[in-house]
């Protein structure tokens, strides 16, 4: 990847939005393998973030240009959700796509509803426990909201050490709260999601649990401490918490991702509305289709774009109007 002067600095600004504290952008750095750190290769002086983030960019560009390439790659790896990296990486054709980079950014448009609840909880800056409950919800629904929830809060989280998911079975309230209680110690250094599967009980478990939590961590905490209670449709929890709404898709939020998904690949409008059409067959038509189906969907057609970066047009175009895969044997997500 050549770079002007321009990109360079747009390339920087990124970089800072993904990684805005120095030890962040130090523990990244290091990731790439370009560096030992910051402070031994580059120098930290007195500068701004931005300087250095700019001093390492141009330490790597003098190793070849095709390292940006690389340094751009990992930033997508470890920050997926980020809009101004992926911004960027689309301006300048290096746009990837993965699993997590397109069923966990902002464009997951049946998860809308309920980025709403999370960030207006978490954008509070007395950081306290935050508990959301979803009722009865598919294991992708969970694992989606689990991984949004992650990539939104991943600035606030060591790069080398992603965010912890517990999966107790509460059929003991009592052992469920000593595992999350035990968490506090790794509080100190990264944010933690702490996932709870709670459609087998019976009673206010629950809410005992709620209650217990909220005794144990009161206070602020340095970092945050999430906790997602996938509860039973029919239950009733009383105690403190967010109550997310359960995802629905439409046909259009698929057409949408298509937009989306294939921007900044120069693709004909043609082939795009080709893979609208084969994607949309894939749920059957279906105005509303269901969760899991549509995940499977989206699941095949990145899985073709995840190990088919850049094929030939005919190629596409040859497979968008073949048959789609059925939903019911696709795999889930």
């Amino acid at each position: 990847m050549q770079c002007t002067g321009a990109q360079l600095l747009v390339f920087r600004d990124a970089l800072v939005h993904a990684y805005n504290t120095l030890p962040a952008l130090n523990e990244f750095a290091i990731t790439t393998g370009l560096v030992a750190s910051l402070e031994i290769d580059i120098g930290l002086g007195a500068g701004e973030l931005k300087d250095v983030a700019f001093r390492f960019l141009r330490f790597v560009e003098a190793k070849g240009s095709n390292q940006l390439d690389h340094v751009l790659a990992v930033a997508q790896e470890h920050q997926p959700g980020n809009d101004k990296l992926r911004e960027f990486a689309s301006t300048v054709g290096a746009l990837t796509v993965s699993a997590a980079a397109d069923l966990l950014s902002t464009h997951s448009f049946d998860l809308r509803p309920l980025e709403d609840v999370w960030l207006t909880k978490l954008s509070d800056p007395d950081r306290r426990l935050a508990v959301f409950v979803l009722f009865g919800a598919e294991q992708s629904v969970v694992s989606n909201v689990v991984e949004r929830l992650r990539a939104y809060l991943s600035p606030t989280v060591s790069g080398k050490k992603p965010m912890y998911t517990l999966k107790p079975t509460l059929q003991r309230v009592e052992e469920t709260v000593n595992l999350i209680a035990n968490l506090k110690a790794g509080l100190a250094d990264k944010g933690i999601v702490c996932t709870v599967y709670a459609t087998e009980t019976q009673g206010d478990e629950v809410d005992r649990l709620l209650v217990a939590l909220y005794k144990i961590y009161p206070d602020v905490l340095r970092h945050p401490l999430v906790l997602l209670v996938n509860a039973r449709p029919d239950g009733k929890v009383t105690a403190p918490c967010e109550r997310l709404p359960r995802p629905e898709f439409h046909r259009s939020h698929l057409n949408q991702w298509v937009d989306h998904v294939t921007n900044g690949r120069r693709w004909p409008e043609d082939l795009r509305a080709d893979f609208k059409r084969w994607l949309l067959q894939s749920v059957a038509g279906a105005e509303t289709p269901d969760t899991d189906v549509a995940y499977a969907a989206l699941e095949d057609a990145i899985e073709l774009l995840r190990t088919n970066p850049a094929p030939p047009i005919d190629v596409l175009r040859q497979r968008f109007q073949s048959a789609a895969p059925s939903p019911i044997t696709s795999s889930r997500i």
